[in-house]
Formats: structure tokens, sequence, C-alpha cells
């Protein structure tokens, strides 16, 4: 760790893949690739920051790719492939690459790299690698699709999917099933290629890596109309019956373009996608390790989606992450950053005593007007965050904590810390805001000082606790904080009109 009056300062440089040398017509994952890594290494660089990595295009541009997930087969390294015995350099010397070496010609590109690579699809089919199908069904949820998309492209001779026979373009099962049985063959040399690409790139990576360096990617703000995307997944965006696109993106006039520019890729149905809980959308996630574990925090659009205030939370789970191949495994288990829901987008970053410290914001539905103007939404205190048990504690930090020293006489509207500890059956009410303990749960309920139109959750619980049932409340005028056992979980509420009024027995207050 940094000492706190070190500055830490880094760079790196921008080269995207395509711009290194290469006697094969564009850059690729191979040994320049590493003496780059090499050269950022020496020059004391700790990032190497590239364009998209996705198959190119119209356009050959890296921004408009065939697939958001798949890896351009014109970066698989082929003098890799001559060792693997796939090819022979013989082979590959003998086709056109294009007439200048510090240019990519990508028409000649396209006719050349393609037929290249079919030779070595010939030799890959007689002896497939023992994880080849391991690879192909871990991938399966886009290259299943990619990999007949691309097929089905080259029976088109090229020609965008809306232009296919109308059973394909509509993706009817039955023309799927024939589809898969009559180009299965050119479906396998479109997974092979997948699966040299990534092989290479996590090894080159994990090479990248050990050397200290970071590899920064770029991702496109949307997908190609005529991609495997949008093909296999026509419902999540504004498409009209025959699926066309209703509207498509672009960019007001700019400093690049007086009448603005149209990109034309087709807008995403986000009233579709939360129908699915969004399940590919997990805002903010944040993983760091803790004494040998891992976790994981991240905020889930959807999560709830049962029509009950909101339906996207802040959740954490235990994980690992393989730096080498870039893999991330997930506990089965999961549970709430906070039980009270209002909580959202929770990040983190250390302290000077090497503390793991998570601020999140606290949502509010409603504006506060002030003499000094309005205000709306705020950050929650921060929070430490510790693993105990294969369990996920968040307790006030120890700067937050300790400054509440003050012993008071008598509740006060705000800015105050409570501490008590309930019996089965017992409560506190805090200005308005109730404290139970009932079932071997805490629950809250803020319905005397939530007097808001709309449909909010008024009542929050944590899961059965077993031993223990300490309290420390942290009261602000319009947000209320309760850690429980010293953070075995945590209720968060937004609150309007709290009293100064307590009533409950055996607690203690507190002021900063």
């Amino acid at each position: 760790m940094k000492g706190k009056d070190e500055v830490m300062r880094s760079s790196g440089v921008l080269m995207h893949i395509s711009s290194l040398p290469s006697p094969y017509g564009i850059g690729t994952m191979g040994k320049e690739a590493r003496k780059f890594a090499d050269f950022l290494e020496k020059g004391g660089q700790k990032y190497w920051q590239i364009l998209p990595i996705c198959p190119t295009s119209y356009g050959d541009s890296p921004y408009q790719s065939f697939s958001s997930f798949a890896g351009n087969p014109y970066f698989i390294d082929l003098e890799y492939l001559c060792k693997e015995k796939l090819l022979k350099k013989a082979e590959c010397e003998s086709f056109p690459w294009g007439k200048k070496a510090d240019k990519v010609d990508y028409g000649v590109m396209y006719e050349s790299r393609y037929k290249l690579l079919k030779i070595a699809f010939e030799r890959f089919l007689r002896a497939e690698p023992d994880d080849f199908e391991a690879f192909c069904e871990k991938e399966a949820d886009w290259l299943s699709d990619y990999a007949l998309f691309m097929a089905l492209k080259d029976a088109n001779g090229g020609n965008a999917w809306f232009s296919w026979e109308k059973d394909l373009k509509m993706r009817k099962p039955e023309a799927l099933a024939e589809a898969r049985s009559t180009y299965a063959k050119d479906i396998r040399f479109y997974q092979m290629l997948q699966y040299l690409f990534f092989k290479q790139w996590w090894e080159l990576k994990a090479y990248v890596n050990e050397k200290g360096i970071e590899i920064i990617g770029d991702v496109p703000i949307y997908v190609a109309g005529y991609s495997a995307d949008v093909w296999a997944n026509p419902e999540e965006f504004y498409l009209d019956e025959d699926l066309n696109p209703i509207d498509v993106a672009g960019c007001p006039p700019d400093a690049f373009s007086e009448t603005g520019q149209l990109w034309g890729n087709p807008l995403y149905r986000w009233d579709a996608m939360e129908k699915d809980g969004f399940g590919w959308m997990w805002e903010c996630p944040d993983f760091f390790e803790i004494d040998g574990k891992g976790v994981t925090i991240f905020s889930p659009m959807g999560f709830f989606n049962d029509g009950n205030g909101y339906d996207s939370v802040a959740v954490c789970m235990l994980s690992s992450f393989d730096e080498n191949t870039g893999k991330m495994e997930l506990s089965e288990n999961y549970q709430l950053f906070d039980y009270g829901i209002d909580i959202y987008a929770p990040q983190s970053t250390t302290d000077e005593d090497g503390n793991r410290v998570v601020i999140a914001w606290a949502r509010m539905p409603e504006a506060v007007i002030t003499e000094k103007g309005e205000w709306c939404g705020m950050m929650c205190i921060p929070r430490i965050v510790d693993v105990k048990n294969n369990h996920v504690y968040i307790r006030p930090h120890t700067n937050v904590k300790n400054s509440f020293v003050t012993k008071l006489s008598a509740p006060k509207k705000s800015g105050y810390m409570l501490k008590t500890i309930l019996k089965n059956g017992e409560s506190i009410n805090v200005g308005g805001y109730v404290i139970k303990r009932e079932n071997d749960k805490i629950t809250t309920d803020r319905s005397e000082v939530f007097n808001i139109k709309g449909n909010y959750r008024l009542i929050a619980e944590t899961p059965v606790i077993n031993d223990g049932y300490e309290l420390e409340i942290y009261v602000d005028e319009h947000l209320v904080e309760v850690f429980i056992n010293n953070g075995e979980y945590v209720i968060s509420n937004v609150v309007y009109g709290l009293t100064e009024e307590i009533t409950g027995k055996n607690y203690d207050l507190y002021s900063a």
C-alpha cells in the first residue's frame, strides 16, 4: 500500500493490436504483441490501451462489429498456428497481404485470411483439442448463435441478415434446425476461430499482466444493426414487425459535423429487457479481496421485479478472480449490501489503514426544500467491509463510530447515534421510525415518516439472525442507518419528518 503522502500516478500507451508489425498484413497477438509489452515494461508504463477486439464488419471499423462477444479472427497469430502444425510458413507466405507494410488492406485481408484459416480448419478437424468442446459449451450463450449467423452470412453471399430468406430472418425454429444441420461444418469453422482467438488472447493477457501491465479496452455504446446480437435478440431492440429499425442512434451537430451524425444503430428496448430482469445489466461492479477472500459488490437492475418500490438493489457475493484468464467465479449465495433497499451503487476504496471502505448512494423519491434551495439524494456514511465465516460484514467506519462520544441525556431531531439491544418481541420507535425484533429477524417500519406518493417499500427485514441483537442506529434528518451485530446486516431507509421523540427501553444516545 502506498503511503498517504505518496501520489499514486501511472501512465500507458494506446496501441491497437492491428497496428503492431506483421509480415501478414495486420498486427496479431503473437511475438510482436509480447515485444510491445516488454517495451512498456522497460519504459515504466502500467497500461496498454487497445480498441475493441470484436470482428470488424462493413467499413472495417471495430465500433461496428458482427458481434459484441466474438474476437476478431484477423488477430489470430499465424506463426502460432504454424507451431501448432495447423499451418505451414510457406502457406502463409503464399497469400497476398497488401502492397503497403504500414497499412492494413482490409479487402485483401478478408480474401486471404479466411482462405488460409480454412486450411488450418481442415487440419484442426483431424485432431480436435481436448478442451475445444468444453469451450463451445461454456460460451454457448453467444457462440451458438454467432457461429450459425456467420455460416448463414457465407451461404447468403455475405449479405446482411435482414435480406435473408424470411424464415431464417425471423428465426423460425424449423428453419434454424435445418440450417444447423446443413451448415454444421461451417458452424464448426467459426467455433474454431473463436477457440483459437480466445486461447491466444488469454495467453497474451497473462504475459502482459505478469509484467505488471493492465490492458485497457473499449466498448461501443451500441451494437450494429446487421450483427448477430440483433438477429439473435430482435425483441430487445426497436424493430418493426418486419424487423426493420424503427429508430436509430446518432449524435447532434458538433465540432466534427455541422449536421450531426447518423450512426444507424438500432436503439435498445429497455422495457423489454426489464421483463427479463435486465439479466445482463449489472451496474457499478466492484471486486476486491479481504484477507484472501474475494468479494464482488454490484447492482443488478430489475433484481426484484415485483412491482413494489425499487426493483434494483445492491448485492454482495463471495467470489474469486483469475487475473491470468480474466475468469470470475461467483458464489451461489448472495446477501444484500443493505436490506433497506434504498441504498444503491456502492463503490469502494481503501483508507490509510488499509481497510476496504464502501460508500453508496441513498435514493430519495422527493427533493428536500430548504432556505438555501433544493437537494435530492445523498450518500450513506462510510462503511468498512470485512469477511468472517464466509459472510460479508458491513460496519460503520471506525472514524465515524469513534466520533460519537458525547453522551446525550435527551434525543434530538438528527445527528446522533443510538445503541440498544432488542429482545424477542421488543421494539424501539426512533422519531416515528420503528425497529423491531421478531421471529429472529430485525424489521423496520417507516410508514409514519414516509408519506410519499407512489409505490415504495415501507417495511424492511433482515434474514434470520442466529445470535445477538446489538443495534447501532445512526440518525440523520433524512436517513436512518441500522447496523446489526457490528455489521452482520444493515438496514438503511430514507425518511421524511422524523420527530425528536424516542420510545423504547434501554438505549443510549451519543452525539458527535
